[in-house]
């Protein structure tokens, strides 16, 4: 890899029949028909440190998909960002960078509610 800057993966696949469950999930499982992940060509700017979903300045985003609901995420931002994220693991919804973005995760949430740290209810 010496004297490359851009490292990149994209990609897509489809598993039927998913459950998946254990300490990972602190005691939820997680069961889909079927799961779609597509991945658009992003790129890791090994100088930069930048991660970017897409090729273009509107980035196209990860996509996973699932019975009842699907996960969006496109991003163009610093590695360090995305660390600080995982380690508080806070995340803002609303409007960033001109972009719109939202954040609904009930089905999901409703269906992991261990694994998210959710109170009861």
């Amino acid at each position: 890899m010496a004297g490359v800057d851009d490292v990149a993966v994209e990609g897509n696949f489809t598993v039927d029949n998913l459950a998946v469950g254990g300490p990972a999930l602190k005691g939820d499982s997680f069961e889909t028909k079927k799961l779609l992940v597509e991945i658009p060509r992003t790129t890791f700017g090994t100088t930069s440190k930048r991660i970017k979903t897409g090729e273009s300045a509107a980035s196209t985003p990860i996509l996973v998909r699932f019975d009842d609901n699907s996960i969006s995420l496109a991003m163009d931002a610093p590695i360090e960002a995305l660390q600080k994220l995982a380690k508080n693991g806070k995340a803002r919804c609303g409007r960033a960078g001109g972009g719109e973005y939202r954040c609904e995760a009930g089905a999901l949430a409703a269906r992991l509610p261990h694994m998210l740290d959710l109170p009861e209810g």
